[in-house]
């Protein structure tokens, strides 16, 4: 009586995590570094991690959490380029290539150099990461926000070279971040 079909999706199984929230260090790595550096996160009094993010000429900035200095206990998104409503998973092995994104292009748009306040809260019932814009005013003279050293690099491919390769792109001299190939 009509077409059945039947469609299977496999899940990812869950992994019972081998580290706890309560007295665990997190780590954050992203693009400001070139995915390179793993820096602690500050952990307050009411449990929440902290760090403070600097956007890049990009305006974006992708990151991930880790409970190590690597990918192996890596807290992150179910999908790439997520915001901050995105569902949390891990601390897990899965995550390469899903990371969460600050898109500071939204919103009225975001100057590069805006500087961005990370706070993830890990309970036992739950993980939620946010993210906002940090007045100039609640900085500290000593708080130096993660990102603004990294020099980035760009490349080009196109259909005129046949899609292969990539052509380096140099920066112009005396500009605000323009690139020419």
């Amino acid at each position: 009586r009509g077409h059945m079909s039947a469609i299977r999706y496999e899940l990812p199984r869950p992994v019972a995590p081998r580290v706890q929230p309560i007295g665990q260090t997190v780590f954050i790595c992203g693009t400001w570094s070139g995915w390179k550096d793993y820096d602690a996160m500050e952990r307050g009094t009411d449990g929440a991690y902290r760090c403070t993010v600097r956007l890049g000429p990009s305006r974006c900035e992708k990151f991930f959490l880790s409970c190590s200095q690597d990918t192996y206990e890596a807290i992150h998104p179910l999908f790439d380029e997520a915001d901050q409503t995105a569902q949390i998973v891990g601390p897990d092995w899965d995550g390469k290539g899903l990371n969460f994104m600050i898109d500071g292009r939204g919103d009225g748009g975001s100057s590069e150099g805006t500087v961005f306040e990370v706070c993830f809260t890990w309970t036992e019932e739950r993980k939620k990461l946010a993210w906002q814009k940090v007045a100039a005013s609640y900085m500290f003279d000593d708080a130096r926000p993660l990102g603004g050293g990294f020099e980035h690099s760009y490349q080009l491919r196109g259909s005129w070279r046949d899609w292969q390769g990539f052509q380096e792109l140099r920066r112009v001299e005396n500009s605000s971040g323009s690139v020419v190939a």
